[in-house]
């Protein structure tokens, strides 16, 4: 390329290719890029040799093969072959990474259909440096390919730990024999919305958890009258259909704290006045048992309340405590043990192999579930 025009114009659209990627990839992809042609070719053929490429996520010897391959020009198959990545990964956008490319996209032997479906499944508008790539290898991990290409279409909605809770309530719903899958209501589906899919989820987790406090000896609390003060109703949210009716109503993901509530060391409220709900509040008691703490209050679809109604509320709230109303449901924690948390979840925890930390661990007081 001789012509100062052309070779202007190379140089703006490599620029314009490389700002696809991942702010920390800029520099670094841009000093690969103005070593060699191919190389420079390679940023906009095959977007994830790049990345691993000049993050160094191979060896010394499968990246010098992999210069070796591209000085000769022997093709992406054989580069995708020497660098361990499936050739479908050829057609993922720079969007669709963070600043790595996911440890767990290597290649296997049945990825062909499932990258097929994969690359039709990414969304027309990605945020820039969104770990797309990553989340959708995680749901792999933790669920099944079906799983996957469902998440590839939602991963705007989820983090990891979401995806995890997710992820072990698609496997249940498929492998329904399994003993995590007893007493599941309605389960996932691949045609589900991700809302509906995280509402059902946190249903299944609370129905696990309570049936695992059962088994380690943890009965059931009675359910409670409401509280009733200034006109105010505070309603206690202690069941997964009371947080789904409660998260439908209000517009709102109060579903999703579903175990952090179940395991005894929080409480979910409803505020209503009259028939109106005006707000859901999350409770806890200090570590040293002193007074309540008020970790979030919020009106429907989670905006702001007015201050007249926020004062009301925690004035009241102040008082269903002192009156031990709150204390009483924040009494004790309410541990599971490690026999029967895995006789019950055994089966999916083999299957998956230590991919799944969310869903391993036991729950404690901080819970785990779908919370934001």
């Amino acid at each position: 390329m001789t012509d100062p025009c052309q070779k202007a114009q190379w140089a703006d659209d490599l620029l314009v290719q490389i700002q696809r990627y991942h702010r920390s990839l800029h520099t670094p992809l841009l000093n690969f890029a103005l070593q060699s042609g191919p190389k420079a070719d390679l940023c906009e053929t095959f977007p994830a040799a790049a990345i691993v490429l000049v993050t160094e996520a191979r060896t010394a010897a499968a990246r010098a093969l992999a210069e070796d391959v591209l000085s000769s020009r022997a093709g992406l198959a054989r580069l995708a072959a020497v660098l361990d990545l499936p050739f479908w990964a050829r057609r993922l956008p720079p969007e669709a990474f963070g600043a790595t490319a996911p440890e767990a996209m290597r290649r296997r032997a049945d990825d062909v259909a499932f990258g097929r479906r994969l690359a039709a499944a990414f969304p027309p508008r990605c945020a820039r440096g969104a770990p797309w790539a990553d989340m959708v290898m995680h749901a792999r991990a933790v669920a099944s390919d079906e799983f996957a290409v469902w998440m590839a279409l939602h991963t705007a909605d989820f983090d990891v730990v979401r995806t995890d809770v997710l992820g072990a309530f698609a496997w249940h719903s498929v492998n329904a024999q399994s003993p995590g899958a007893q007493h599941m209501g309605r389960r996932w589906r691949p045609r589900q919305s991700g809302f509906t899919a995280a509402q059902l989820a946190a249903e299944w987790l609370i129905s696990l958890v309570l049936r695992a406090q059962k088994l380690s000896s943890h009965p059931a609390v009675a359910e409670k009258a409401p509280w009733r003060a200034d006109g105010l109703e505070i309603h206690l949210l202690d069941t997964a259909e009371r947080l789904v009716e409660e998260g439908r109503a209000m517009g709102n993901c109060i579903a999703t704290y579903a175990a952090r509530v179940a395991l005894g060391r929080r409480a979910l409220l409803s505020v209503r006045r009259g028939r109106n709900r005006i707000a859901d509040v999350e409770v806890r008691l200090a570590p040293s048992g002193g007074p309540l703490l008020v970790s979030e209050l919020k009106g429907p679809r989670n905006c702001r309340l007015p201050d007249a109604d926020e004062d009301q509320i925690l004035t009241t709230l102040d008082g269903a405590w002192r009156a031990g109303w709150i204390d009483g449901q924040l009494g004790g924690e309410k541990r599971i043990t490690q026999r029967v948390w895995k006789r019950l979840l055994g089966p999916y925890l083999d299957t998956v192999q230590g991919a799944n930390a969310t869903i391993a661990g036991v729950p404690d007081d901080a819970g785990v579930g779908l919370a934001t």
